[in-house]
C-alpha cells in the first residue's frame, strides 16, 4: 500500500497546525512547507480594519501560496516526504468570509487558474477546537499582529472551516478534535496522532482522542484489578475505539440460512466513537453523499 508522503495539516488560527507540522517533519525526516504568514505586510492592518485591507491581504497570501506550490511540483514526492501546514484550497474560506462581491468575483477569476497546478495531498489532517480554546491558545502565544483579533471573527472563521471540511472530498481527510489533548507537550498524544495520520488512506474519519493522562489512569486501574476473563473481555471492548480499523478481526459470520440468496446492498460503514474517545468513519467509495453526522469541534 502506498505511503502518505504528502501530508497537509490544517486548522483555524490557534489550532496548532504549524506546531504539529514541525513535529511531524522532525519525526518523519520530511521536508517542511510552512505558510508565510508574518511576511504578509497587510496582515497587521487587516486585523485592525478588515473591510479595508481584506483584498490586498487575501491576494498576497494567494500568490505566496501559489509560488510555494509551483516549487512543490518540481519536487520528487516519491522520494521525499513533505509536511505542510496549509491546504491551498482553504484560501477560499477566507475569501468568501472577508471579500466584497466585486472583490470575490475578481478573486475567483484568478484562483481558478492557479488551482490547476496544485499538487493533491495524500492525506489532509484538520485540527478542530472550540472557539474558546482557539482564543485561549492565540492569547497564550502572544503574536503582536493577533492582539486585535476579536471573538466574533474567530467564531465566524471556525464555522466557515467546519463547513468547508465537512464538504471536502479531494483527498483522504482525518478530522481531529484537539480540545483535550496536547501533542506539543505530551509525547503519547503526538505518537497516537502520528500513527493515525500515517495509517489513514481513504474517506473521512472524525477522531476524538483520549487524553494520555486518562489513558494512563485507565491502564493503572487495570493493572491493579484481579485477573478475570469477563473483565478482560470488557477491557478489550473498551480499548477498541483508541485505534479502530487497524487490523481488527472481523466478526464471525452467522450460520447460513436455507433460503433463496439475495443480492447484498452496499451501505456506508460507520464506526461510532465510544465514550472514552474514538473515531467515526465514513466510506466515500461506497456512498459519495455524506451523512449528517455531527462534526466535532476542532482546535
Amino acid at each position: 500500500m502506498a505511503e502518505n508522503r504528502y501530508i497537509v495539516v490544517e486548522g483555524v488560527i490557534g489550532a496548532g497546525k504549524t506546531s504539529l507540522s514541525r513535529l511531524l517533519s522532525e519525526r518523519l525526516n520530511a521536508r517542511l512547507l510552512l505558510e508565510e504568514v508574518e511576511e504578509n505586510p497587510f496582515l497587521k492592518d487587516f486585523y485592525v480594519d478588515r473591510a479595508r485591507f481584506a483584498f490586498p491581504t487575501q491576494m498576497h497570501f494567494l500568490f505566496s501560496r501559489y509560488q510555494q506550490q509551483r516549487e512543490l511540483r518540481q519536487q520528487d514526492l516519491f522520494r521525499e516526504r513533505t509536511v505542510s501546514d496549509y491546504l491551498f484550497q482553504k484560501d477560499r474560506v477566507f475569501a468568501n468570509l472577508n471579500l466584497t462581491d466585486k472583490e470575490l468575483a475578481l478573486y475567483e477569476k484568478v484562483v481558478g487558474w492557479l488551482e490547476l497546478e496544485v499538487t493533491r495531498p495524500d492525506v489532509v489532517v484538520y485540527l478542530q477546537a472550540s472557539t474558546d480554546t482557539l482564543m485561549e491558545r492565540v492569547a497564550r502565544r502572544g503574536r503582536p499582529f493577533e492582539r486585535d483579533m476579536d471573538r466574533t471573527y474567530m467564531q465566524a472563521l471556525n464555522e466557515a472551516y467546519n463547513y468547508f471540511f465537512f464538504h471536502y472530498t479531494e483527498a483522504p481527510l482525518l478530522v481531529v478534535n484537539t480540545n483535550r489533548i496536547d501533542f506539543v507537550k505530551n509525547a503519547d498524544d503526538l505518537a497516537d496522532l502520528e500513527a493515525r495520520i500515517l495509517a489513514h488512506r481513504d474517506g473521512t474519519v472524525y477522531y476524538t482522542p483520549m487524553p494520555s493522562r486518562d489513558r494512563r489512569k485507565m491502564l493503572e486501574r487495570r493493572a491493579d484489578a484481579p485477573a478475570d476473563p469477563a473483565a478482560k473481555a470488557a477491557e478489550a471492548h473498551e480499548d477498541s475505539p483508541l485505534f479502530q480499523g487497524a487490523g481488527a478481526d472481523p466478526a464471525p459470520a452467522p450460520a447460513p440460512r436455507k433460503e433463496k440468496p439475495r443480492k447484498s446492498r452496499a451501505t456506508t460503514t460507520a464506526v461510532e466513537a465510544g465514550a472514552t474517545g474514538g473515531e467515526t468513519k465514513r466510506s466515500r467509495v461506497v456512498r459519495p453523499a455524506r451523512s449528517k453526522t455531527q462534526v466535532p469541534e476542532r482546535p
